[in-house]
């Protein structure tokens, strides 16, 4: 199948005035046919329009209502987020969630995907997981002011705020994970569509890896322990799910994330093949495991004896957890970008948002998140 694109092709940018973008009627006239074309394509009874949060991004309240600190309370109150900034009162969703609520109705939308905070929920203290009855009743709450709108819950389990004092390079995590799930189904009968973990890549690989994101830490290969666990917690979550929970109309799945990529030179087939040598190392890092069972080669010839190794019965877990019938598959993508072989070794990709001296699209935010509406063909016919 081949793509219609219409308009400008990815690397023809708006052009920058100063700190401003400059669009011609032209630019905004083809934007309007692209949104439109959306429209049609999703606009089925059957497709659920949704607007998205995640506790620790607007919660605030931090240390209030049992609450004990995340991973990320610690990061940033280390003033090692961007501006020193923390989101100890953020959007305060904790107080004002009704009036939050009130605005997905007034904007029209059908579905609302939210986090629970794991350590409003079931707080880590002194090393011991405990419940937490003022933090389940704070999502009993938001839970039944979305039934009287009608408004239809997903909900995640894991989004970034790991309990302080837990580390997802340590196996002994996924216990702590599974006592945590198992309380979440036992408690929000209620929610009928649940996610596990909100973009493993990201997490690990900013975490573990670069350190910019919590618990900030700089390592050439502590991140690959990082996923190893996630998989791992997501396959036994599901074991415990089937084992447990499952009823018709109840669904889990995990949520990744990838921004589909065009090769910088396309007549160059090094440029070609770093497209699909990222691919890998991104997304099938952990879409590989969930639907075949075990990592990519290309990550296994990358890292070697760097990346840990799942058992025969955690292979099997993980291939068991895909299934249409009681799982989904989440996918999470923002934007475009090039990616080029560095040297010409594909095994080497190099990613860029520049070509020829244009952006390739749009700026949202200029280290990662440029608008080129090229990229959802890609998302919507991967595979």
């Amino acid at each position: 199948m081949a793509a219609v694109v219409l308009g400008r092709a990815p690397h023809e940018a708006p052009k920058a005035v100063g700190s401003q973008i400059a669009y011609s009627e032209r630019e905004l006239s083809e934007d309007e046919v692209k949104e439109n074309l959306i429209r049609k394509a999703f606009g089925g009874s059957d497709f659920l329009w949704s607007v998205a949060t995640s506790a620790y991004q607007v919660e605030g309240a931090w240390n209030e209502g049992g609450r004990s600190p995340s991973i990320w309370d610690t990061f940033t109150h280390q003033y090692r987020a961007y501006k020193g900034s923390n989101a100890d009162v953020a959007c305060d969703h904790y107080h004002r969630y009704k009036e939050d609520l009130a605005l997905i109705t007034e904007y029209g939308f059908k579905s609302y995907r939210f986090s629970i905070s794991w350590t409003r929920v079931m707080p880590l203290v002194n090393g011991t997981m405990r419940a937490n009855p003022e933090g389940v009743k704070f999502y009993k709450n938001v839970l039944a002011e979305l039934k009287q709108r009608g408004i239809v819950a997903m909900v995640t389990m894991f989004h970034w705020d790991l309990p302080e004092g837990l580390d997802w390079r340590n196996a002994n995590v996924v216990d702590h994970f599974l006592r945590y799930v198992d309380f979440l189904w036992t408690t929000f009968p209620e929610v009928n569509s649940w996610i596990t973990f909100n973009e493993p890549f990201t997490f690990c690989f900013m975490g573990y890896k670069l350190g910019l994101h919590a618990p900030g830490v700089q390592s050439q290969h502590e991140h690959l322990k990082c996923g190893h666990n996630v998989l791992r917690a997501h396959a036994f979550a599901m074991q415990l799910f089937r084992r447990q929970y499952f009823r018709a109309g109840l669904k889990v799945g995990i949520v990744l994330n990838y921004d589909f990529p065009f090769p910088k030179d396309p007549k160059n087939p090094h440029d070609v093949d770093s497209v699909e040598v990222d691919a890998q190392k991104r997304i099938g890092w952990f879409a590989d495991p969930l639907y075949k069972g075990d990592y990519p080669q290309v990550l296994k010839d990358m890292n070697g004896e760097n990346l840990p190794s799942f058992t025969l019965e955690e292979k099997q877990l993980l291939r068991e957890a895909v299934n249409p019938v009681y799982s989904f598959y989440g996918l999470n993508s923002y934007g475009g970008r090039y990616m080029e072989a560095f040297h010409n070794d594909s095994m080497l990709p190099r990613e860029s948002f520049y070509k020829d001296g244009q952006m390739i699209g749009q700026p949202f935010i200029k280290a990662w998140f440029y608008k080129v509406p090229e990229e959802r063909y890609f998302c919507t016919c991967a595979g």
